[in-house]
């Protein structure tokens, strides 16, 4: 029961944030991104223009391309997202601080998150878009470990993406 409601509301979340910001933005890459403990959701988008524009300024200062704005979603971007019902979101972060699904597993909560992402994609929510998103999930102030790569693995789905993601994303 508390795994469902909390789907069901992350996912709805999810909807209306794509929902409002697809139609004024191109949307590269959608996702989750939370804290090493879990303790906080927020949802953020990148757009090719956005990924350009930081990857073309860091090359130009630095002499190097920036795969980071890629696969670091604190580049990505979610200030207008601002219009959002912000109380739907501000009850699951209120939620996953509270018991009994603040005692859960860390790896628990993650798969909870990918699984909400999986669904609203299944359900054909990307499919209104020329150019679907590449789904992913950041747990910022942590390694990218082995089970989270297979949980990206299956976001991004696509094998050619991954492999991108592997080679510019994990240390």
């Amino acid at each position: 029961m508390i795994k469902v409601d909390f789907k069901t509301d992350l996912k709805e979340v999810l909807r209306k944030s794509y929902q409002e910001i697809k139609d004024k933005n191109s949307i590269y890459q959608f996702g989750v991104k939370t804290d090493g403990d879990i303790s906080t959701l927020l949802v953020g988008y990148n757009t090719m223009e956005h990924y350009e524009k930081v990857s073309k300024s860091t090359l130009e200062e630095y002499g190097i391309l920036y795969s980071e704005c890629r696969w670091n979603m604190d580049e990505w971007l979610t200030d207008e997202l601002g219009s959002l019902d912000k109380q739907l979101l501000d009850g699951i972060n209120n939620y996953i601080n509270s018991e009994p699904f603040e005692s859960m597993d860390k790896d628990q909560k993650l798969d909870l998150i990918v699984e909400s992402l999986i669904e609203i994609r299944k359900e054909g929510l990307f499919n209104q878009s020329n150019k679907k998103p590449i789904l992913f999930i950041d747990r910022t102030d942590s390694i990218i470990d082995k089970r989270m790569v297979e949980r990206i693995k299956l976001l991004i789905d696509d094998e050619e993406i991954f492999n991108k993601f592997y080679e510019e994303g994990v240390d």
